[in-house]
């Protein structure tokens, strides 16, 4: 099953799709998508640190909300 971590779209969809084959439980989320920027601070590009921040920060608050519901079923 694809999970485009950036759409919500994308989310919502495998939450439904998780759902109609657990009858609507789940018994763990694992959130492993991401990336790193290996650079030390002093090198590193602010624009392409706050996009790394947005793929690893928001994606995971999105996906853990929208899979919550089945976890507490």
């Amino acid at each position: 099953m694809q999970l485009n971590i950036d759409s919500d779209e994308s989310i919502k969809s495998c939450v439904a799709k998780i759902q109609a084959l657990t009858g609507g439980s789940l018994d763990a989320l694992v959130n492993n998508a991401g990336a790193a920027y290996p650079l030390p601070p002093m090198d590193a590009d602010t624009d392409r640190a706050r996009r790394l921040f947005d793929l690893n920060v928001f994606p995971l608050i999105s996906v853990t909300r929208e899979f919550l519901p089945l976890l507490l079923n």
